[in-house]
């Protein structure tokens, strides 16, 4: 989280890494980041050391997709384990591990730029 002390109000966009060793500790880093969007990267052996087995795992780590807000998206595995909470989420999501035409991507769009589409929603723009 110290990450976020160091964003300027004149920054368009930011990647934060919201990890976890612990229970419910993504409860209180949701409500710091507050995500407009969320990319949840697989579940895997790495996570068995700190939260014992991948259904916890996963549990926790998909609260965090809980606080995005509907009218935007989250960015997801194809996993059994993360998508039986997916039916919680009030925002659109994807997966981003299953070949489909489609599915979001990223382009550079000129020098220090870039565009993320998303299916059915406006092109998202910004600065690097």
């Amino acid at each position: 989280p110290l990450s976020l002390f160091n964003i300027s109000s004149k920054v368009e966009f930011a990647v934060i890494e919201a990890g976890i060793s612990q229970e419910n500790e993504i409860d209180s880093l949701s409500k710091m980041i507050a995500p407009d969007f969320a990319i949840l990267t697989h579940i895997g052996k790495k996570h068995l050391s700190t939260l014992g087995n991948l259904e916890k795992s996963s549990k926790e780590m998909t609260k965090f997709l809980l606080s995005v807000p509907k009218e935007k998206w989250c960015l997801i595995p194809n996993d059994a384990l993360i998508y039986r909470y997916c039916k919680q989420l009030s925002s659109a999501f994807y997966h981003w591990d299953t070949s489909d035409s489609f599915l979001p991507h990223a382009i550079s769009t000129k020098s220090g730029c870039y565009q993320i589409n998303f299916p059915g929603t406006t092109p998202f723009s910004g600065h690097i």
